[in-house]
């Protein structure tokens, strides 16, 4: 899939404007084209580039990202990877939410 290639290239793009870019491709990508009520569910290239590619090695570097607009943009491409696929979703909710905590517990504990 030419497509996930290119969100691939654009997410280790050291622009902003390129990962922000690569999110909004990213959510059309699974707003159109993964299906998991069909005969097959979704293309398991697609399955993997959302869960693996996206969810476990881009989302907690983007979640750190130093341009808030990136930051920002993770909320809606989070959602529509929660509601194409529910189970996945929650499971990788959980890991998310746990490793936001830890951040958040680590910026307070932090000697200045």
């Amino acid at each position: 899939m030419v497509l996930v290639d290119l969100l691939k290239m654009m997410y280790n793009s050291s622009r902003w404007e390129d990962r922000f870019g690569a999110i909004n491709g990213s959510i059309l990508l699974i707003q159109f084209m993964y299906d998991t009520s069909g005969p097959n569910g979704a293309d398991h290239a697609l399955k993997d580039f959302v869960w693996n590619t996206i969810r476990v090695e881009k989302l907690p570097g983007l979640m750190l990202d130093h341009e808030f607009r990136v930051r920002n943009q993770l909320g809606l491409l989070l959602r529509e990877m929660i509601g194409a696929d529910a189970e996945k979703g929650a499971y990788h909710f959980e890991a998310l939410k746990e490793m936001l905590l830890k951040n958040i517990e680590e910026t307070f504990t932090r000697e200045p």
